[in-house]
């Protein structure tokens, strides 16, 4: 692993062997709506393109999507780096939500509820807990 320095000197971690061609350009922390990026502005025919790097080093098709497994979008190792669909990156985008909710006493409290009512009813009829769960 490596770290390139990007233009206001945050740092940008890439695999040893994608360094020396990245470290070529001038980079920066492009923040869009899902996080901050390496990214670089090229010029063609008089208009400025942006280039973010995860999709260089992966030559991600324009129509995937460059997932960071890490959620650091400044982590461009090629280990955390996963092509995927867009279906796919709102899946991962959601699933790291869920992992960042904290849930209140009373909502712990209405789950454990719930779950003796349900052991509760099973004992009662008779039935086998996985039916009610849905858990093999």
């Amino acid at each position: 692993m490596k770290i390139i320095i990007l233009s206001k000197g945050e740092e940008c971690f890439v695999s040893d062997e994608d360094y020396d061609i990245l470290n070529k350009h001038k980079w920066y922390a492009r923040k869009s709506c899902c996080g901050i990026y390496a990214a670089r502005g090229i010029k063609i025919q008089g208009v400025v393109h942006i280039i973010r790097m995860h999709r260089v080093i992966t030559d991600c098709p324009d129509d995937l999507i460059v997932h960071h497994k890490d959620t650091n979008g400044l982590n461009n190792q090629r280990d955390n780096l996963e092509i995927v669909t867009t279906k796919m990156n709102a899946i991962y985008r959601n699933m790291e939500k869920i992992k960042t909710i904290q849930p209140d006493e009373e909502s712990v409290n209405f789950v454990q509820t719930l779950q003796q009512i349900q052991q509760e009813i099973t004992q009662q009829i008779g039935l086998p807990s996985h039916l009610l769960t849905g858990e093999l």
